[in-house]
């Protein structure tokens, strides 16, 4: 199947190539219009019309209500890391630990302890 103008991020990035194997198991065969090293601007092409873009499913529905755009899919299978690296195993400083909590709730949908 081919998907007509598609944004998405630069083929040296992890998540493109998380993306390229989903397509290929898919047998979907994306015409990239853009690749971006920078989500942010991949976001407004997509809103402004110019192919559709991929966005993590954390930021969903923030993205719909801010640019006004909809979902027409998902890549359940593909997986996105992230890392928060810091000297201290149990840090102490309260901003590195309110940090911590939020990403736990706000990206993890952890239950604040």
């Amino acid at each position: 199947m081919r998907v007509s103008s598609s944004l998405l991020p630069t083929t040296h990035s992890a998540i493109r190539r998380s993306l390229d194997l989903w397509f290929d198991s898919q047998r979907i065969h994306p015409v990239v219009v853009g690749d971006f090293d920078d989500s942010g601007l991949m976001f407004q092409f997509g809103q402004s019309g110019e192919g559709i873009f991929p966005a993590p499913s954390v930021v969903e529905r923030k993205i719909q209500t801010d640019m006004g755009v909809r979902l027409v899919g998902r890549a359940e299978k593909v997986t996105e890391r992230f890392y928060a690296i810091s000297v201290d195993e149990h840090p102490k400083h309260p901003g590195v630990i309110a940090i911590r909590d939020a990403a736990r709730h706000e990206i993890f949908q952890e239950k604040r302890k």
